[in-house]
């Protein structure tokens, strides 16, 4: 397992879940500078923590692949139970729907399937496009 891609699906499961580095860190009993260096790849022993804080399996943070859990790392109602984590209660209140995706032949399936060192460089490849053309508007 490589430190580097144990912190990139931490963070994306942070984002998916949108809890911040530092609501992350309390419920595990680290810092916010310790989510972040694990987060940039650093060692840590408190994996299962984050496993249970982040609503995933600690096989899936380190390798990417459980059979308990979807691709974005989500585990299955049956699998929470077994887990110990209780059954998200339903909010009443209407979601608001997210805006449509912008992109048409850069699909979001496409993105997603990719392993997370494509998915980062990918990243990392259209924040370079993007900065060009927000250096173009000023």
């Amino acid at each position: 397992m490589s430190d580097l891609d144990f912190g990139y699906r931490v963070r994306a499961r942070r984002h998916m879940l949108g809890i911040s580095q530092d609501d992350l860190g309390k419920a595990v009993g680290v810092s916010q500078v310790a989510i972040r260096k694990i987060e940039a790849g650093g060692n840590t022993r408190h994996g299962r923590k984050i496993a249970a804080a982040l609503e995933t399996t600690l096989q899936w943070l380190e390798t990417g692949i459980d059979a308990a859990v979807d691709h974005d790392g989500a585990m299955s109602s049956s699998e929470q139970r077994s887990h110990g984590h209780a059954s998200p209660k339903p909010d009443p209140r209407p979601q608001p729907s997210a805006p449509p995706w912008p992109l048409k032949k850069s699909t979001a399936e496409r993105i997603r399937a990719l392993t997370p060192a494509q998915q980062r460089r990918a990243d990392d490849a259209f924040d370079v496009i993007l900065k060009g053309f927000e250096a173009e508007g000023k």
